[in-house]
């Protein structure tokens, strides 16, 4: 069987500020060790489950986070292609989707590093009226394939997000944010251990869980924190301006769902 994570940071076990999660961060390279036991710890799980092909795609922030002279020997790495696709080597011939490291959606008051695309600038993300966060967008993304999420680690907030949204995955909690920057921390490796377990019990679970699907069109809308953050996206041939801080834009592939915005 062949097997996709799709991994960000912010909800690898142990990161909870800023510092580690920013290339620019003096926590960074510590961040990166974590990032990349813990995607081992998912490969060899999904190997032991069956798994014969594991691909990895690095997500966060275009890629470049994982450590490559210690990725896991069986794991084939992918390269984020930006936002048209940032899934590449994802197809109809993959079996499952894994997402590691997730975070819940902004606003989401107990989600450690919560936020939707950028912590900066983006407050809502709505696609026909209703709120989505990466983890959701990805489940599109991976539906469009008709391949299911099975399993989603993070903080207890985003396995909530993803359980709400999917059903019976496999969820695997590696923190309990308190607030954005504060919660209950597993050490490194607890961390693993929880996530290779977890995988190894996604694998069984393929099958039995479908693909989110959800058909076009899409009619998009993108509330920013700011109106200066809408009027700078504005220039995108499409878009329409809905109020002070939100556009919008109605389009016909998962492929756009991202050309919103900057």
């Amino acid at each position: 069987m062949k097997i996709y994570i799709l991994t960000d940071i912010e909800g690898v076990g142990g990161i909870h500020r800023r510092e580690q999660s920013s290339p620019s961060g003096s926590e960074y390279p510590a961040a990166r060790e974590l990032l990349t036991n813990e995607i081992n710890a998912v490969v060899e799980g999904a190997l032991e489950g069956g798994a014969s092909e594991v691909l990895v795609s690095d997500s966060h922030a275009g890629g470049g986070n994982v450590i490559w002279n210690k990725l896991h020997p069986k794991a084939t790495m992918v390269t984020p292609c930006g936002h048209g696709n940032w899934a590449p080597g994802l197809d109809s011939k993959i079996d499952a989707m894994f997402l590691l490291g997730n975070h819940a959606m902004a606003g989401t008051q107990d989600g450690i590093l919560n936020h939707t695309f950028s912590s900066a600038t983006i407050f809502n993300f709505t696609i026909n009226g209703k709120k989505y966060g990466e983890i959701g967008v990805a489940a599109i993304v991976a539906g469009h394939y008709k391949v299911p999420v099975v399993f989603c680690s993070g903080d207890l907030a985003a396995v909530r997000e993803a359980k709400k949204l999917l059903g019976g995955l496999e969820g695997v909690v590696v923190k309990e944010g308190y607030s954005m920057y504060k919660g209950k921390l597993f050490t490194p490796e607890k961390s693993c251990e929880l996530v290779r377990n977890g995988a190894k019990r996604a694998m069984s679970k393929i099958g039995s869980i479908k693909p989110y699907i959800l058909k076009p069109p899409y009619k998009l809308k993108m509330e920013f924190m700011r109106s200066d953050f809408a009027d700078e996206n504005m220039d995108i041939a499409g878009n329409k301006r809905l109020d002070s801080r939100s556009i919008g834009r109605t389009v016909n592939s998962v492929f756009e769902l991202l050309s919103i915005y900057h």
